[in-house]
């Protein structure tokens, strides 16, 4: 799978985009607003290509990263889960995921503000804050021996898809870790742990501030603003850091899995321009 961040570069203005495997018939096609950034993971088909539609060429794509076949499998339709609205509730993943599975991948598609949150069966955080109306992006939860987490939805404007599954060389945390900064306006280092290549950090703020993630050493400096409750997939160097900078305490951080090094992830060390 494909590891996209994606960007919208211009202050105002609020172009569609939509990520899908080549040869899916998916066609889910979602505002990002003015200077906001986010991030999808995408199984690419057999010749290592995924598909793309944007509004606007101010909507920039960067590849940071890729999963190898060892560990990680994706679908090329994503699977529809809507749980009912106003609890948490579970979500029962194991006819799509095999036994064993340690995570699962899912993009968060709404339609309209929605208050969603997702969990690993068993934990007690209860993060059920907004997603900014039109939004969609990649969220990737820990999974139970019997392949359940847990959701949570607002209304029926918003869906869960399930896009993938990992079954090795991941660490899941049942409750995510607070590694929330009290520094702000510039970059400061998260070490992450021993041999870890990429960590999953739901990202939250009640309000919307900017914040950046990147893998130490990289200096690519996309510094754009949150949406509210979203999720971002972040590389990092060979020590195991990576870097964040936000505008305001408000922005917190929460470590919720990480990925080792080797063999189910790799990283560029600074992602380019897709379209």
């Amino acid at each position: 799978m494909a590891i996209i961040h994606v960007w919208n570069s211009h202050a105002t203005m609020g172009p569609s985009y939509g990520l899908r495997c080549k040869g899916s018939t998916d066609d889910r096609y979602r505002v990002i607003y003015g200077n906001r950034h986010t991030w999808a993971m995408v199984k690419v088909d057999e010749n290592r290509k995924i598909q793309a539609k944007i509004e606007n060429t101010v909507l920039k794509l960067y590849l940071v990263g890729y999963t190898t076949s060892n560990g990680v499998t994706g679908f090329t339709n994503g699977i529809a889960f809507a749980p009912s609205t106003g609890a948490w509730q579970d979500m029962d993943l194991s006819g799509y995921l095999p036994a064993g599975a340690k995570a699962a991948i899912f993009e968060v598609d709404g339609t309209a503000e929605t208050y969603y949150g997702l969990r690993k069966k068993g934990s007690t955080d209860n993060r059920t804050h907004a997603g900014i109306l039109k939004n969609q992006f990649t969220f990737i939860i820990g999974v139970n021996d019997n392949r359940v987490c847990q959701g949570y939805r607002s209304s029926t404007s918003l869906t869960f898809y399930l896009l993938g599954y990992v079954t090795d060389g991941v660490t899941m945390n049942t409750n995510a870790t607070d590694i929330s900064l009290s520094t702000t306006g510039s970059y400061v280092d998260i070490d992450l742990g021993d041999g870890i290549g990429f960590g999953f950090i739901e990202v939250v703020s009640p309000s919307v501030n900017a914040f950046a993630l990147r893998r130490k050493g990289d200096s690519q400096d996309i510094y754009g603003y949150n949406y509210l409750h979203q999720m971002a997939v972040v590389p990092a160097d060979a020590d195991s850091i990576i870097q964040g900078k936000i505008s305001s305490t408000a922005v917190d951080f929460y470590l919720v899995g990480t990925a080792s090094a080797a063999p189910a992830y790799y990283e560029r060390t600074v992602g380019f321009i897709i379209g």
